[in-house]
């Protein structure tokens, strides 16, 4: 079995084949693959289930359902919830629940799960997981373990580890049988099992001489805390496994903050395939001799080696982020050295603010202040937003542009101040200024935009897109057949939607024609619609009106509350 995945703009879904194989169907998002009213309602899903029952239920049916009911089927596994918010749907981990109260659900599911068709059972597993209904947690253990159609062992499987069952023993046996570790789907739902369980089941497993038992194993200890038993295992798996598996044993150590490494993990250093996870270890340490020793690995003289920046970075110790910061400020660092603030919270918070302005305004590496900055996003006081304003006139046009963005949301009188200085000079001017003004109501620039517009058409198009951005957000009446002029040309889909707002502020009710067209171009979403729903609430009109009211059933609750309060207002 292969997960549910989804992309930005396409599902994957699993469905059986005739193979036994699972293969992958694409689904546009948003797309209206099935004819099916019902489809992403219970009360649909109720009538699918009924019809499965008494009739002949075939792959394809099955394979519709995993279509028309993404939204209720194992909400959770993988990127359902992900898919949910692209579809404006709320995500609730048994989305069938009510359906064990129906009076007909006991004597349905029990059909399907004893039946002889294959698609039928997994439509039952599916189901009895999705509910919440832990009665037929056996049966499940069973097919798990025995079932004949091999997707539909690991659907079997897959409920059990959704419903939480305690058969840790037996779920770790069909882990270690069924998933792809390297790309493993159903590992997370397993390490959600009871803790104390799960160690039990480590602790009975370390020692198998399959491989992929082993690194479960002591995946699964790095969850269940430390204890001295745990860390006698731990220190034994990295003294006697294979250097093919010995980087997991060390991922656990660091994961629970074990110390006193020093004499386990130096002689692994020479060990490129493991070098930089005992690094890891070694700076998540809260023991005084292993931090010294760290330390004595910085090179006084030349460039500071990333994978040693890594592992400072990297760790959840206040401490070690903080001689991180040092680092990067006070030493040579590679000038490519690249590093991403989302993957240190500790960047953001509090507690090291002060530490990481005073190492914006001291280091010298453009490189690190392409992305420290971030860490200042969202903050308001006046320091922080002082320094970030200061860095919208730094010489690197990423800096800038990093400065802006962190900007984001600000509307202090400080940077309201400069923010025409900044867009009128070309060399300091990025186009995360525009969000700036647009989001600040800094009118009167229009002179700017259009110069960029005209210059930049073929340069940039980023400043072409971003020039009608500011241009739509205050529109004047000449703008019109330049919007309309977008809308009837080959533009990407961005600069018309930008376009279409400049006509919605304009209330042209004369381009509400050519606004519909171009709506009816983009992919089949209903979030797609959003922008142009907006648009034509402003105009007003009858040919508005029946726009947005052909959308009032639609299934993603953020469009359906937007054509609520447009209509409410009309």
């Amino acid at each position: 079995m292969k997960s549910l995945i989804t992309t930005a703009t396409v599902f994957l879904f699993a469905t059986c084949s005739a193979h036994g194989q699972m293969d992958f169907e694409q689904v546009q998002v948003g797309g209206t693959v099935s004819s099916n009213p019902q489809s992403q309602t219970y009360q649909g899903y109720i009538e699918e289930f009924k019809k499965a029952v008494g009739s002949k239920f075939s792959e394809d049916d099955l394979n519709q359902i995993f279509r028309d009911y993404s939204g209720y089927v194992m909400t959770g596994v993988d990127t359902t919830e992900l898919a949910n918010a692209i579809e404006g749907r709320k995500t609730t981990y048994f989305p069938l629940a009510k359906l064990k109260n129906e009076p007909f659900y006991g004597k349905s599911i029990s059909t399907l799960l004893q039946s002889s068709n294959p698609y039928q059972r997994v439509l039952g597993y599916i189901t009895v997981a999705s509910v919440g209904d832990n009665s037929f947690n056996d049966l499940l253990l069973k097919a798990a373990k025995g079932e004949s159609f091999k997707d539909g062992k690991l659907w079997a499987g897959l409920a059990l580890l959704y419903l939480k069952d305690s058969h840790t023993s037996d779920l770790f046996d069909f882990l270690v049988e069924n998933e792809e570790f390297g790309d493993a789907h159903m590992l997370p739902f397993y390490m959600r099992l009871n803790k104390e369980s799960l160690r039990r089941t480590a602790y009975e497993k370390i020692n198998s001489k399959n491989q992929k038992a082993k690194i479960l194993a002591i995946q699964s200890l790095s969850e269940t805390g430390l204890t001295p038993k745990t860390e006698q295992v731990i220190r034994e798996a990295i003294k006697s496994w294979d250097s093919s598996i010995k980087g997991y044993a060390i991922s656990t150590v660091t994961a629970l903050g074990m110390g006193n490494l020093k004499q386990l993990l130096a002689p692994l250093l020479k060990d490129e395939s493991i070098r930089e996870i005992s690094l890891e270890a070694l700076a998540n340490s809260p023991t005084p001799a292993d931090q010294e020793f760290l330390s004595t690995l910085i090179p006084s003289n030349s460039e500071i080696s990333k994978d040693i920046l890594d592992a400072y970075l990297k760790s959840p110790r206040k401490e070690s982020v903080l001689k991180w910061l040092m680092l990067i400020r006070d030493n040579k660092v590679d000038s490519e050295y690249v590093f991403f603030v989302d993957d240190q919270p500790l960047l953001s918070s509090d507690s090291l603010l002060d530490a990481v302005k005073h190492t914006i305004r001291k280091t010298r590496n453009h490189n690190i202040l392409r992305e420290l900055p971030r860490a200042l996003a969202d903050r308001k006081d006046d320091e922080s937003v002082n320094l970030l304003i200061e860095l919208l006139s730094d010489s690197d046009s990423t800096v800038r542009y990093s400065a802006a963005v962190s900007l984001n949301g600000n509307k202090s009188s400080q940077l309201t101040k400069q923010l025409p200085n900044l867009i009128r000079n070309p060399n300091l001017r990025t186009v995360a200024l525009t969000e700036l003004l647009i989001q600040n109501n800094i009118d009167g620039l229009q002179d700017v935009y259009e110069s960029l517009l005209e210059s930049d058409t073929k340069k940039s198009t980023d400043w072409y897109r971003s020039s009608l951005q500011y241009l739509a957000a205050f529109p004047r009446a000449k703008d019109r057949d330049l919007f309309r002029s977008i809308l009837q040309s080959k533009k990407d889909i961005f600069m018309k939607r930008f376009a279409v707002a400049g006509l919605g502020q304009l209330r042209d009710e004369s381009s509400v024609p050519v606004i519909v067209q171009v709506l009816r171009e983009e992919p089949p979403n209903d979030l797609n619609a959003i922008t142009y729903l907006v648009a034509l609430g402003k105009i007003k009109g009858d040919s508005s009106k029946e726009i947005i009211e052909s959308y009032k059933k639609s299934k993603n609750d953020s469009v359906r509350e937007l054509v609520s309060k447009l209509l409410a207002t009309w």
